[in-house]
């Protein structure tokens, strides 16, 4: 009768710490405030760099096309192909200035 008695009460002792350890862990986790209302800058502020940072790759990109074109147009000039690659140069300097002004373009339209 005995060990079932002390088997018992060891049962009991795990369970009661179990118990124990987890009403300490509640409480120690209601006195955390809450900061619900920065939520949304902290989100918001995530989301403006990400936006930045995809700007910048775009107005890299924009400028490497830029001066690859210039290139292209000055060996175009240059060659007996006539006006086809000229042309095709010109339309890639377009859109490669649209690409420079795009993230500018997009701030100024988003306020």
């Amino acid at each position: 009768m005995k060990k079932t008695l002390v088997e018992s009460l060891k049962k009991n002792v795990k369970k009661y710490a179990n118990y124990a350890a987890m009403f300490g862990i509640l409480m120690l986790m209601s006195g955390q405030p809450v900061l619900a209302t920065d939520a949304t800058s902290a989100i918001t502020g995530k989301f403006q760099s990400l936006f930045d940072l995809i700007g910048v790759i775009c107005q890299a990109a924009g400028g490497v096309i830029l001066l690859w074109n210039a290139f292209e147009i000055g060996t175009s000039m240059q060659s007996q192909e006539g006006s086809g690659a000229m042309t095709r140069s010109l339309k890639a300097i377009g859109g490669a200035l649209i690409m420079l002004v795009a993230p500018t373009l997009a701030t100024a339209l988003k306020a």
